[in-house]
C-alpha cells in the first residue's frame, strides 16, 4: 500500500483504505513472520494517512504477539534438542553387527539426513515378512543395536514392531525359499534335459526363425512362431517365464477351421530369397512329441507330409479364401497413410567425358522424404525429392517395385503404393549424345544469365531486366567506324525469346530443344494450347460491346 501511495497510484484504486489485518496472527496481533512486509513510520505520519484514507488496525512495537514469540523460541529449542538427541543416538550405533534389537538401516539414514526423529517414516516396517516375523531375504537391510539405543528410539518415535536378537527366523519364509530353490533347480534340470534332447531345434531357433520344408518321406508339425520365441528365451535365461501350452488354434481360420496361412509362402530352401515369415515355425516328429508331452497344445495337430519326391501336403488344407481376404485387407490398410515419412532410394547419374565416348556412372543414395499422405499427388512427391536432392522434378522417375508412377497429377492412392515399402527414384536423361546413350544436361545454375529459366517473370533469381538495362547504359559508346552496318531489307534473326518457349503452367522459360517443361513436366503442345486459349480470352475481353 505504501509503495502505491509513494508513486501516486492510490488515486486510481477503488479500495484506498489501509488494510493491515492480513499481517495479524491468530491472536489478532502483529505476527513476527510478517515483519518483512511492514514499514515503521512516525506517529504523525500515521495520523495523516489514517485521516485521509482510513483503515487499520494500528500496530506498533508494543503489539507484538508474545504467544507467537514464545512458540518460535520453543520451536528453536526443540530443534536444538532434536539435533543433540540424534547426535547421541548415532554415537551409540557402532558397527551394528552385534546388539540386542534389530533396526532398519534405511530409517537410520533418513534420521541422520534430517537431524531429527520427526520424519514420516515408521522404523522396522520394511524388514518384516508377510507372516509378521523378521524377513531374512536380505541381511543388509537391517542391523543390531544396543538396548540403550533402542530405548532412545522408542522414546522419540512409534516403531512398527520390536524384533529382539533372539527372534527365530520365519519358518514359513524358509519353506517358501526352499520350495523356490527346488522349483528353480527342477526348471534348470528340465531346461538342461530339453536342450540336450532338442539340441537341433534349439540351435535352429538361435540362428533364425525361417521354416524349411520337411525332407522326402517325412512329416513336420506347424507351431506358432511367437511360442517358439518364448521357448527360446526361457531356454537361454531361467529368469524368463516358462511358456504355456502350444496354441496351434491361432494358426487356423475361425470360419472354416483350416490353415490361415499358405505353407508354400513360408518355406525357405536356404538359397532363394528369404520369405517374410512372422507367425509360423516347423518342427520334426520327434521334437513335436517331446514338446506336446511337456507343454501340451490347444487346437489340432497341424501336419505337413512330404512324399518320396519331396512334394508337401497339409492336414488341414490352407484356407485360400481367408488368406486372400487378409492379404487384400492388409494391402488396403497399407495404401491409406497420412503424414508419414517415405524411404526413397535415388539413383543419380554423373557423366564423364573420355576421348572416345561419353560414359555415365550411377550413384544410389537413400533419403527420408516427408511428411506425405496417400492423397498427395506424384508431382508433390517429386517436389519434396527436389527440395532434398536439387534434381528437377521433370528428371525424376518414381516407382515402387513394378509400379511406375507416370501420371504426375494422380494421387499416390491411384497406384496402390504402400508407405511401408521403399520407393525407387531414377534421374532420367534429357537428351542423346549421338551414340545412342542419353546424357544428362548440365545442372542449370540458379544465378546464371537473366535470359534463362524464370528470368522474365517475378520468380527470377538472377539480376532483373531493369538492372540489365542499366548495365547496358553504362557501357562505353563505340566509335562510328566500329558500328556494325545492318541491312534493313534483310530478315531479322530470331532472338532467344522467339526460339525458346515459356511454359503456360509454371512460366518457366525452356530451351527450344525441349519438348516438355524442365520444371513441371508439361508438354510443349499442352502449353501452346493453353497459351492460345488465354490469348483468345484476352481478345474477347478487349472487344467493345454492342452498347459501346
Amino acid at each position: 500500500w505504501l509503495q502505491k501511495w509513494v508513486i501516486g497510484e492510490m488515486e486510481n484504486v477503488e479500495k484506498k483504505e489501509i488494510d493491515i489485518s492480513s499481517l495479524a496472527c491468530i491472536h489478532g496481533k502483529l505476527s513476527l513472520a510478517n515483519l518483512d512486509k511492514v514499514r515503521c513510520i512516525s506517529k504523525e505520519g500515521w495520523k495523516i494517512l489514517e485521516s485521509k484514507y482510513g483503515g487499520g488496525p494500528v500496530f506498533n512495537h508494543e503489539t507484538y504477539c508474545q504467544a507467537c514469540v514464545s512458540v518460535v523460541s520453543r520451536d528453536k529449542d526443540d530443534l536444538k534438542r532434536q539435533e543433540d538427541a540424534v547426535a547421541s543416538f548415532l554415537g551409540l550405533l557402532g558397527d551394528m553387527e552385534s546388539g540386542d534389537f534389530f533396526l532398519e538401516r534405511a530409517w537410520i539414514t533418513a534420521v541422520k539426513k534430517a537431524k531429527s526423529f520427526n520424519i514420516p517414516y515408521v522404523p522396522n516396517e520394511k524388514i518384516v515378512c508377510p507372516h509378521g516375523a523378521l524377513a531374512t531375504a536380505d541381511r543388509r537391510r537391517f542391523g543390531l543395536i544396543s538396548k540403550e539405543a533402542w530405548e532412545m528410539v522408542t522414546d522419540n518415535v512409534v516403531v512398527y514392531t520390536t524384533i529382539p536378537e533372539s527372534a527365530n527366523k520365519c519358518i514359513l519364509c524358509l519353506e517358501e525359499k526352499e520350495d523356490t530353490t527346488k522349483k528353480r533347480g527342477k526348471d534348470n534340470l528340465e531346461r538342461k534335459n530339453l536342450k540336450k534332447d532338442l539340441d537341433v531345434f534349439f540351435k535352429s531357433l538361435r540362428k533364425s526363425y525361417y521354416t524349411k520344408p520337411p525332407p522326402p518321406n517325412s512329416k513336420g508339425y506347424f507351431i506358432p512362431l511367437s511360442w517358439a520365441r518364448k521357448y527360446k528365451h526361457w531356454m537361454e535365461d531361467a529368469g524368463n517365464k516358462k511358456p504355456g501350452n502350444i496354441d496351434t488354434e491361432s494358426l487356423m481360420c475361425q470360419l472354416h477351421k483350416r490353415l490361415s496361412f499358405n505353407p508354400s509362402d513360408i518355406f525357405w530352401d536356404g538359397e532363394s530369397e528369404k520369405p517374410e515369415n512372422t507367425e509360423v515355425a516347423m518342427v520334426d516328429h520327434h521334437t513335436w512329441g517331446v514338446l506336446k508331452s511337456i507343454f501340451g497344445y490347444n487346437g489340432e495337430e497341424l501336419l505337413c507330409r512330404s512324399d518320396e519326391n519331396g512334394i508337401p501336403s497339409h492336414d488341414p488344407e490352407p484356407c485360400y479364401e481367408c488368406i486372400a481376404f487378409n492379404e487384400r485387407m492388409t494391402k488396403e490398410n497399407d495404401t491409406f497413410f497420412i503424414g508419414v515419412d517415405l524411404t526413397v532410394t535415388l539413383e543419380v547419374s554423373s557423366k564423364s567425358r573420355k576421348p572416345v565416348r561419353t560414359t555415365r556412372n550411377s550413384k544410389k543414395q537413400e533419403y527420408i522424404i516427408g511428411p506425405v499422405s496417400h492423397t498427395d499427388s506424384v508431382q508433390h512427391l517429386k517436389l519434396l525429392i527436389y527440395e532434398r536432392t536439387d534434381v528437377p522434378p521433370a528428371k525424376i522417375q518414381i516407382s515402387q517395385g513394378e509400379i511406375r508412377l507416370n501420371q504426375i497429377h494422380q494421387p499416390l492412392s491411384f497406384y496402390g503404393v504402400v508407405a511401408s515399402e521403399p520407393f525407387e527414384a531414377v534421374e532420367v536423361q534429357s537428351c542423346d549424345d549421338g551414340d545412342g546413350i542419353e546424357i544428362l544436361d548440365e545442372p542449370r545454375s540458379r544465378c546464371e544469365a537473366p535470359t534463362a529459366g524464370f528470368s522474365k517473370s517475378k520468380l527470377a533469381m538472377g539480376p532483373s531486366v531493369n538492372n540489365k538495362k542499366k548495365e547496358t547504359e553504362k557501357q562505353e559508346v563505340r566509335p562510328i567506324e566500329e558500328v556494325e552496318i545492318v541491312d534493313i531489307d534483310a530478315e531479322p534473326k530470331p532472338t532467344r525469346a522467339e526460339v525458346d518457349w515459356a511454359c503456360a503452367l509454371c512460366t518457366f522459360l525452356n530451351s527450344s530443344a525441349r519438348s516438355t517443361c524442365e520444371m513441371c513436366g508439361t508438354s510443349k503442345v499442352e502449353s501452346d494450347g493453353e497459351l492460345k486459349r488465354s490469348r483468345d480470352a484476352e481478345e474477347i475481353n478487349d472487344r467493345p460491346s454492342k452498347k459501346q
